[in-house]
């Protein structure tokens, strides 16, 4: 009775070309996301009003993450490699966002930038720093009853 054993050296050509195409879309996207938080997508289109220029100006956020992996393996039996096993398989995904910051105005009297106020954004700042003073009030006072 032998134990030998045989290795298959090379994975089915699905996996090669299943890899090949996962490649290309990692490739895609990471694209697509550049495109997206580009200088082009932070400075709006130019709009002009007699001698004046108006330009908006957004802060843009992009991110990106993708993992992938393989493994493979054989099942052995007394006489030899009864076949070969394996897979392959990724994922990821991404994000984009963007906010209006300010806008530039170029007149004949020179450049001015103009901050956007984000009223929305205030009011939220607000509510949570009034929910943090009212939640340290009140442990206070629960701490004072002990």
């Amino acid at each position: 009775m032998s134990n030998q054993t045989t290795s298959n050296p090379s994975p089915p050509e699905e996996a090669l070309f299943d890899s090949q195409i996962s490649g290309q879309r990692i490739s895609d996207a990471v694209l697509r996301v550049t495109n997206i938080a580009s200088v082009e997508a932070a400075y709006g289109k130019p709009a002009q009003q007699g001698d004046v220029l108006v330009i908006p100006a957004a802060e843009v956020i992009g991110a990106l993450g993708f993992g992938f992996g393989a493994g493979g393996g054989t099942n052995r039996e007394a006489g030899g490699v009864k076949d070969f096993g394996g897979g392959n398989g990724g994922g990821g995904g991404g994000y984009t966002t963007s906010r209006p910051v300010a806008v530039v105005v170029v007149t004949p009297g020179g450049v001015e930038v103009k901050p956007v106020v984000d009223a929305s954004k205030i009011a939220i700042a607000a509510l949570t720093a009034w929910a943090a003073v009212v939640a340290s009030i009140m442990g206070m006072m629960k701490a004072r009853k002990k």
